[in-house]
């Protein structure tokens, strides 16, 4: 699957004051020298495949991942390595078959793996000698032969094979070449009609050969000979511009459900739905970009699942799915158009990333928390993947780094483990609780934490989600001092939610986030006076955004300016960089695409990046002033 990265931004003119003073450069706003950058996207949900039990299995590509799900539970890993899994599907063994190598990171291979015992086997991982590109989707007949896509994304290292093609793969191990170039360029997707008489193929046009030097996607049916070769390519459907299709489920009545498009791109993202005369019945729009793949399910398989960038989907069809392994026995087909395809609204099964927390090693290598993955990753410039440094990482959230050089975490989040602050030296591994108990009674759930220049660690202790279990009446701000004595910092009614925190350069202001509650609700920044001996002052309210969803985590430069992760897309406080100056004025805005931009921290050798986390994205943009560093 090709990953189609599109930046949104907007130029903010500002009048200028006195804390900054652009020299040279034309700048892209009075705060931030450049346009905001995808530094890495993270999570990209692909292949669902859904065993005979119900359960959900689903590559997660750039996480090299494979997950699962059944209803009423959390998502959780089966594989790690994936050794880059994209497409999967269940046999009738209830193996599970995946193309692996995904953007040519790993080796390119059709594997089989047994679920019980966990033992792989290579189906297929060359032709005439030569190693394939990068497996991709994959469809299976009635008598276990396979057909599989083999397209190259990305790197191009060590590639083997000029054109990229589709393949044969028979029960007894043999390998066919069944479609390439002029008929096929860049196959993606593919599926058989229940017939198994036409096969499709997801096609993206390479741009050499379009009118306006754009690349755009279409759809291919082949006729499918008694010898499995393919012939009769013709076009089912094409996309004027745009990305098109990436993979395909097809119903009992041979209906198509495509995915595909992409926000910006000219074809809106969605499941495309086509009878198997080309004619697109429905659109079902989804709300997130990437949308990857889709598959049916459930007892009566008409449950689709789909997968989009770092979501889940479901969503009910009037008729049931077509799956050549299934045992289940369908309901006879019925005729369908329109809004009559599905028959239930769409539901957001699970969003299985939560990125926060960023923190910078000396290094310069970025960590930050997949709160809902349970992971603390790592990422520094020019790597192809992340990397993940502890797993589980029981509900981490905030992360910052100690004068040592170790990580402190705040764990505990959304009670996905024990509430408390931690500190783990990253070279052997090795952890430390720091804090747990406030007054022999468990803390909430530890959000945000930073360390002040006398290495005292303060941390906010709100409390979202379930109450169950919880010990603590209010939600503080707690200091652990240099000799590990907890103290309390600030409770209500000075501050009722804290989130993210910061101190001011001079060490004389102390903010927090927090959320004062009413019908409705307030979200505010908070200034609290910080005194010599580390205690806190009466607060004021320094900024505030009202009852739209307020900040979350906030970085501080130089200058004391507040860089504030906050808001919510499609609201009156959209979702961004909020810069507050000293006092209190909001003097520029950075606007983020990805929902919910949650925290950021200033890095890199002059201290002038500023890395954000926001959903499955970890963004970067360059700033004029360097950022407050307190040691």
């Amino acid at each position: 699957m090709k990953i189609l990265l599109v930046t949104f931004f907007s130029l903010c003119l500002l009048a200028c004051t006195g804390n900054v003073q652009p020299t040279g450069d034309v700048g892209y706003s009075r705060m931030f020298k450049t346009p905001l950058k995808i530094e890495k996207r993270f999570v990209h949900s692909e292949g669902p495949a859904v065993a005979s039990d119900g359960t959900v299995y689903f590559s997660d590509v750039l996480g090299r991942r494979i997950l699962k799900w059944r209803p009423g539970e959390l998502v959780t890993e089966y594989l790690n390595p994936s050794f880059g899994a994209n497409g999967l599907m269940f046999d009738k063994n209830g193996d599970l078959i995946a193309c692996e190598g995904a953007h040519g990171y790993d080796e390119p291979v059709l594997s089989r793996r047994n679920l019980q015992t966990g033992e792989r086997e290579i189906i297929a991982d060359n032709i005439d000698g030569k190693k394939f590109n990068s497996p991709n989707d994959l469809v299976m007949t009635k008598n276990g032969d396979i057909y599989f896509s083999d397209p190259r994304w990305g790197n191009q290292a060590g590639r083997e094979i000029e054109t990229e093609d589709i393949y044969l793969v028979k029960k007894n191990g043999e390998v066919k070449r069944v479609a390439t170039a002029p008929d096929v360029f860049k196959p993606n997707g593919v599926i058989l009609s229940p017939d198994e008489k036409t096969l499709y193929a997801a096609e993206t046009i390479p741009k050499k050969l379009t009118k306006n030097g754009r690349s755009h996607g279409k759809i291919i049916k082949f006729k499918v000979n008694p010898d499995g070769s393919l012939s009769d390519a013709a076009t089912f459907y094409e996309f004027p511009a745009g990305r098109g299709i990436d993979g395909f489920a097809i119903d009992v009545a041979g209906n198509l459900y495509a995915a595909g498009g992409l926000t910006g791109s000219g074809v809106k993202p969605g499941i495309y739905v086509f009878n198997p005369d080309g004619k697109l019945l429905t659109l079902l729009n989804i709300p997130t970009d990437h949308v990857t793949n889709a598959q049916f399910g459930g007892d009566d398989l008409k449950t689709l699942y789909i997968t989009s960038g770092i979501h889940l989907y479901s969503i009910r069809t009037a008729n049931a799915g077509y799956l050549s392994q299934s045992s289940v026995k369908p309901e006879p087909p019925v005729v369908v158009s329109g809004s009559a395809v599905f028959t239930s609204k769409l539901e957001t099964i699970y969003r299985f990333v939560h990125s926060e927390g960023p923190a910078v090693a000396q290094d310069g290598t970025v960590y930050f928390s997949d709160v809902r993955g349970q992971r603390i990753l790592k990422y520094k410039s020019g790597d192809p993947y992340t990397q993940e440094v502890v797993n589980p990482s029981h509900g981490a959230n905030g992360l910052a780094f100690d004068k040592r050089g170790y990580l402190l975490t705040a764990e505990g989040s959304r009670g996905l483990g024990q509430a408390l602050i931690g500190r783990i030296n990253l070279n052997n591994g090795e952890k430390e609780i720091l804090a747990s108990h406030y007054d022999n009674k468990k803390l909430n759930s530890p959000n945000d934490l930073l360390v002040a220049q006398d290495g005292s660690i303060y941390f906010g202790d709100p409390r979202y989600g379930s109450q169950k279990g919880r010990e603590l009446d209010s939600e503080d701000i707690y200091r652990i001092l240099p000799n590990g004595d907890l103290e309390r910092m600030a409770t209500a009614p000075d501050i009722y939610k804290p989130n993210g925190l910061a101190i001011s350069p001079d060490g004389k202001s102390f903010y927090s986030a927090d959320v004062i509650p009413g019908k409705p609700s307030e979200a505010v920044l908070r200034r609290f006076p910080l005194n010599k001996d580390g205690s806190l002052g009466a607060p004021s309210i320094h900024y505030s955004f009202g009852k739209y969803r307020g900040a979350d985590g906030m970085a501080i430069d130089v200058k004391g300016n507040l860089y504030v992760a906050a808001g919510f897309n499609n609201t009156a406080v959209p979702a961004g960089v909020y810069v507050i100056d000293p006092a209190g004025q909001k003097i520029d805005f950075l606007p983020v695409f990805e929902d919910p931009v949650t925290n950021m921290v200033f890095g890199g050798k002059d201290m002038k990046t500023l890395y954000i986390t926001a959903g499955g994205y970890l963004f970067s943009v360059q700033t004029y002033l360097k950022g407050f560093k307190p040691f």
